[in-house]
């Protein structure tokens, strides 16, 4: 049997889509109630792109840019409180830094060693070399 769903584009999205209501929320703060709103949504805006930089030109404080490759990535739990952690080490052509996705650790499964990849965060420093912490 064979079951099709017709949706109109002036329906509201609640007729066709399951939402909890912080989706509802979220949703509602966009102005998206119905289908074709939602079809032809587009975000704002994206992450600064034009200001990508690179490890060697970064200062502790910064929110950076930065494109290279990340490798030597593993799950493990905090020291303190057990939290659940994905860490990784990210080069580019001008040095290395080590990032941290805290509550996060499925992105050292997502993400294959090599891989090319486009990070946005806040430059910190953990003893004497630069991270970036979610």
């Amino acid at each position: 049997m064979r079951y099709t769903v017709k949706m109109n584009l002036k329906d509201p999205i609640q007729k066709h889509f399951r939402l909890l209501a912080p989706q509802q929320k979220a949703l509602k703060k966009l102005g998206l109630e119905t289908i074709e709103e939602l079809l032809f949504y587009f975000p704002r805006n994206y992450g600064e792109v034009a200001k990508a930089n690179t490890i060697d030109n970064t200062s502790v404080g910064e929110y950076v840019t930065l494109y290279g490759t990340i490798d030597k990535l593993k799950t493990k739990k905090s020291f303190r409180g057990g939290v659940p952690m994905a860490e990784a080490s990210f080069k580019d052509d001008s040095g290395s830094i080590k990032i941290v996705w805290f509550s996060q650790p499925y992105i050292a499964k997502m993400i294959k060693d090599g891989s090319q990849v486009k990070v946005q965060g806040v430059i910190s420093k953990r003893g004497k070399s630069l991270s970036m912490i979610n």
